[in-house]
């Protein structure tokens, strides 16, 4: 159903991991400046994860890793608002949670402006690091009720480094 559970994409000098090895846990790792193929791309493939959420019949949670990421362009950001207003309806009720880690206040500005575009409530909460994503995440589905991944915690996950390719080209 998902093409891939480890996702690599890079545009330019940006990129992107996407990882959902460790589900109900996605995990994506952002670098550089992206773009609006990029995020498209990424997107695509987050709708997917969606898809799977739902024909298992389960909640996920999301980790955002934007630490090394840097502020989009405004058409970026309007791309992405509206990638998010018109995505899966369900992503509202199968997404837990979204923990999202900043290292630049202009990032963080940045997913604010992108916020105040969307219709859609995110419900992201902050993080100081991905590892502290991992812990917030694995409290977050025990509470719910929802098995943990195996394999996944704070203390064993390493951040990836910027993907090779293969490159993403407009269309």
């Amino acid at each position: 159903m998902v093409s891939t559970d480890y996702l690599t994409a890079r545009d330019g000098d940006s990129g992107f991991i996407g990882d959902i090895r460790a589900f109900p846990v996605q995990i994506t790792t952002f670098f550089g400046q992206t773009t609006e193929a990029l995020m498209r791309h990424y997107f695509a493939w987050s709708y997917e994860v969606t898809a799977m959420a739902k024909a298992r019949g389960t909640r996920y949670v999301l980790i955002s890793d934007n630490s090394m990421a840097i502020r989009p362009e405004p058409t970026v950001r309007r791309v992405v608002a509206e990638l998010i207003d018109t995505g899966p309806p369900e992503a509202a009720t199968l997404i837990a949670a979204t923990f999202v880690v900043y290292e630049s206040a202009l990032v963080r500005g940045a997913v604010t402006a992108i916020q105040w575009l969307s219709n859609r409530n995110w419900n992201l909460t902050t993080v100081p690091s991905v590892q502290h994503g991992i812990t917030a995440a694995l409290a977050k589905l025990t509470a719910e009720g929802i098995a943990l991944p195996v394999g996944l915690s704070a203390e064993t996950y390493r951040v990836p480094t910027i993907p090779d390719g293969p490159q993403i080209r407009p269309r």
